[in-house]
């Protein structure tokens, strides 16, 4: 548990709590030193389905929530329609807000507080031939951007395509989404010089990108419809997801896991996939004929504000998430994580049974198996006072938020201490807009520095930016940065965006500044239609007995 924040990467939270995982069954106890084999944790998973709560707070007291599936997917998938043969994986993710920022930094990316691209140059595993990078990928995409990625092993690329149509046509039907395609890419022999000598372990892999453009609730939306609403589900107030400033949801599809392993392990040397027990009941992931069948995992994730302060005491996972109570699935698995800085000492959590919790004081985490724990009103973490630092809020706001061409507008920060204790060393960084444009000119300083804001008080940096072109203009995130108890916090305000609107008389003035083509003649034919109307004005022939055309 080495990462920062939790993530809509629901495969990288079951990696994380495997072990957890496999202690936990739906007998009245587990015995958690047991020895675990780590080649049984996926089986299990598989067999039985599980739904899964992962919460995190930071050093800082922000708080990222994940809640995922694993199992059969939703019969509105369709997965036994021939679209779907011989695809390897369909892969969906939408992001929104600063979410991919964070999945930078939990892959390792580096970066100095207020610099625009910290998130988005340092990850060399991400990094190809001539240098392409996560950069680039940001360059491509965006920092927001709802996704499909369909795979296809072993087809000529006429069949690949017509396949891939047709999950396309579904998904619009079904869903109402909309997609345009990004990227396209065929592996193959084919693809390397002949005096290379390649010999590749498959005869193609086809890849499809598309971009889904309905937008990121109703994306997220249909992300939750494919999930069974059995267990956790249920209770979970979904907009928690869909309205928080960094979030993500997101799919992977199977199909038929039985072929892509086995079409895996042939080109590693490996063996057949086992068949396992096919008497599950739970509909999401019960597993027909063994593991020949489709298998999902969908989640969706955010990160939000901080949620606990130098003032707290515990943490409520039923807060994060927005609900009253927690009905675990019936049948399959329902699993909660909590997880705080190893810093932090949890004194105690609730509810607690010595068979069926566990607490890992290394890595912070607290772990439920809520399946055997029934229902419950909530999962709660306990800790002393003082763990976390003041609840300190950091708002950047525009004046006005939309201007015209050649106008003005004040940006200004406010720092905020909400607690009942100062912080000491304080600064503000908002250079990052300058870094990315050349033509507005800022006036006044984007940084600055306080020795001291004590509990109560608000401190504020303003400065102006003039716009001579109209367009969006991105303010990248702005960092504060200050000391509590010797220890150094960092908070950011998400990325804002300044909207610069020309109106007539600005563009006319615009293009006759800049030299636009055909001004003379736009500005000649104007005056035309003007002479024109006065001159019927003054014949009286503008008709409609006195009213005229202007």
């Amino acid at each position: 548990m080495k990462y920062k924040h939790a993530t809509v990467i629901l495969l990288i939270s079951f990696l994380a709590f495997a072990p957890a995982v496999v202690a936990a069954g739906h007998g009245d106890s587990f015995a958690i030193a047991q020895d675990l084999n780590p080649e049984e944790i996926l089986p299990e998973l598989l067999e039985n389905g599980a739904e899964v709560v992962l919460t995190h707070v930071d050093s800082g007291g922000v708080g990222s929530v994940v809640y995922g599936q694993l199992g059969i997917p939703s019969a509105s998938l369709n997965t036994e329609d021939a679209m779907y043969d011989d695809m390897m994986a369909l892969v969906m993710l939408s992001t929104q807000g600063e979410m991919l920022d964070y999945v930078f930094e939990l892959l390792g990316s580096t970066g100095g507080m207020g610099d625009p691209t910290a998130y988005a140059t340092g990850y060399s595993a991400l990094q190809f031939d001539g240098g392409f990078g996560t950069e680039d990928i940001v360059d491509i995409l965006g920092r927001e951007f709802s996704l499909m990625v369909g795979v296809y092993l072993n087809l000529d690329l006429a069949t690949s395509q017509q396949r891939m149509g047709a999950v396309l046509s579904h998904y619009s039907t079904t869903f109402q989404f909309a997609f345009q395609e990004v990227y396209s890419l065929r592996i193959d022999e084919s693809l390397f010089p002949p005096d290379a000598n390649v010999t590749l372990p498959f005869d193609s892999i086809d890849v499809f990108i598309y971009k889904e453009t309905s937008g990121f609730s109703h994306y997220t939306q249909a992300m939750f419809s494919v999930m069974n609403d059995a267990g956790f589900l249920g209770d979970i107030d979904q907009t928690k997801f869909s309205e928080a400033e960094a979030s993500a949801s997101g799919m992977v599809l199977i199909p038929d896991i039985e072929a892509v392993y086995n079409a895996f392990s042939g080109i590693l040397g490996g063996e057949s996939i086992p068949v396992f027990s096919d008497e599950s009941p739970f509909t999401m992931a019960q597993l027909p004929e063994g593991l020949t069948g489709s298998v999902a995992i969908t989640a969706a994730g955010y990160t939000g504000e901080q949620v606990v302060s130098s003032t707290s005491t515990s943490l409520s996972i039923g807060d994060l998430l927005g609900m009253d109570s927690f009905t675990p699935i019936s049948d399959g698995w329902s699993i909660v994580l909590g997880i705080l800085p190893s810093s932090v000492n949890v004194t105690s959590y609730t509810p607690y049974d010595e068979q069926l919790t566990m607490y890992d004081n290394t890595t912070g985490m607290v772990f439920w198996n809520a399946s055997a724990l029934g229902v419950q009103s909530d999962y709660i973490l306990n800790f002393d006072e003082d763990e976390f630092p003041p609840d300190i809020s950091l708002v950047r706001t525009f004046e006005p938020a939309i201007i015209g061409t050649g106008g003005s507008t004040q940006v200004t920060l406010t720092i905020t201490n909400n607690g009942d204790t100062a912080i000491s060393n304080v600064m503000v960084n908002d250079t990052g807009f300058a870094g990315l444009y050349t033509t507005p000119v800022i006036d006044g300083s984007t940084s600055d520095t306080w020795s001291t804001i004590a509990a109560g008080d608000s401190v504020t940096l303003t400065y102006t930016v003039t716009c001579p072109n109209e367009g969006s203009y991105t303010f990248p995130k702005a960092a504060l940065s200050y000391e509590y108890e010797t220890n150094t916090f960092v908070k950011e305000d998400g990325r804002k965006t300044l909207l610069v609107q020309a109106d007539a008389g600005s563009i006319i003035l615009q293009g006759i500044m800049d030299g636009m083509p055909y001004t003379a003649g736009i500005i000649g034919l104007v005056a035309l239609v003007g002479v024109i109307q006065i001159a019927r004005l003054a014949k009286g022939s503008g008709g409609g007995g006195g009213l005229y055309e202007v």
